[in-house]
């Protein structure tokens, strides 16, 4: 085993006689920065799963508005009604992830426009902190059709 004795190093790279390690400062202020690195690095990965969560449920809620849209396309003009709309419910796969979310479908005379009614649908959420997030919201105008194609 070869060593490295003081005669061997080059020039100006003479070990100090006094100082062997790290001094109680410089260890003390090394694991300071450690700790504030890793107590941004926890802040911004809880920061990120909180975000997570609210885009997957953002996500979700546009999916449900969609589906409650494409769902009255197959109802007749007749049949989109305000008690129509009162039944549409969330499915329970969402009532189990997002309980506190809550479904609102609304139809209405569009004014103005005879035969042509306003749908809406919207998904909220209620409580805590999810009550500040903005609700999902898709509208769409559904109008009767005639007898042969005509207006």
């Amino acid at each position: 085993m070869t060593s490295i004795l003081p005669s061997a190093l080059p020039a100006g790279l003479s070990p100090s006689p006094g100082r062997k390690g790290f001094t109680m400062a410089e260890t003390a202020i090394a694991l300071g920065l450690l700790a504030g690195i890793a107590a941004m690095v926890a802040q911004m990965a809880t920061w990120a799963i909180l975000q997570r969560g609210a885009v997957d449920a953002r996500l979700e809620a546009a999916e449900i508005v969609a589906n409650e849209l494409e769902l009255a396309q197959t109802v007749p003009w007749e049949g989109l009604t305000p008690e129509w709309a009162a039944t549409r419910k969330l499915p329970a796969h969402v009532l189990d992830r997002w309980p506190d979310a809550q479904l609102t479908v609304r139809v209405a005379l569009e004014p103005n426009q005879p035969r042509v009614k306003r749908l809406t649908a919207q998904v909220k959420w209620t409580s805590g902190e999810k009550a500040l997030w903005r609700p999902t919201t898709l509208t769409a105008l559904f109008a009767a059709r005639a007898a042969g194609g005509g207006p």
